[in-house]
């Protein structure tokens, strides 16, 4: 969703997101939107402006962003947290389910860009 609003804002050339205005927007805390954007950066997604407070860029063309990489990239961020148990741990029917959603959802999206996601919400649609 962070990526999503940094991305439409970015492309209808709207005032770019900062930590404040996507806190109030998704009535979220800070640490979870603040980890997100970190994690965002740290992946090459985003970049943070010099401005102070800084507001939050795509770091690159968001047609070259895509949707199936951000999405591995935010599940890995995730495993990358799990405990030493949790990953050494596996059970291999578990490991294979895991494996066909994973392929499920590449095929889903295909090659689809954040491009792609901005361009399907209808005009007029303004994220603030």
């Amino acid at each position: 969703m962070i990526m999503f609003l940094i991305g439409y804002n970015y492309y209808h050339n709207n005032s770019p997101w900062r930590l404040n205005s996507l806190i109030d927007y998704l009535r979220l805390p800070v640490e979870p939107v603040q980890d997100m954007l970190v994690l965002l950066g740290r992946k090459g997604f985003i970049l943070e402006t010099a401005d102070d407070p800084p507001a939050y860029l795509p770091a690159r063309d968001i047609e070259k962003i895509e949707l199936k990489d951000l999405l591995g990239s935010v599940r890995t961020a995730e495993e990358d947290s799990c405990s030493l148990e949790e990953r050494f741990h596996s059970v291999s029917e578990v490991d294979r389910m895991i494996k066909r959603v994973d392929n499920a959802i590449g095929a889903a999206l295909g090659k689809e860009t954040l491009r792609d996601l901005v361009l399907s919400r209808k005009e007029g649609g303004k994220e603030s």
